[in-house]
């Protein structure tokens, strides 16, 4: 996915009006993960590490992604 791609313009615009909004922050991750870049994944397991929902194997693919 490209920087200017509308639907992420679109996504990144909505986070910024409200960055408080885990929904908007969720629809963001997702659109970059379906794109191929692993920090929207990164970015869904910091969302179930926040929930106590990670296993060990959820909290050990965190920090391989945080090392890249």
């Amino acid at each position: 996915m490209k920087a200017d791609d509308p639907e992420l313009v679109a996504a990144l615009a909505s986070v910024a009006e409200g960055p408080e909004d885990e929904g908007r922050r969720r629809v963001l991750a997702d659109l970059v993960l379906e794109g191929g870049d692993a920090r929207g994944e990164f970015v869904l397991l910091q969302f179930l590490l926040a929930e106590n929902q990670a296993s060990g194997a959820i909290r050990q693919r965190a920090d391989e992604l945080w090392r890249l």
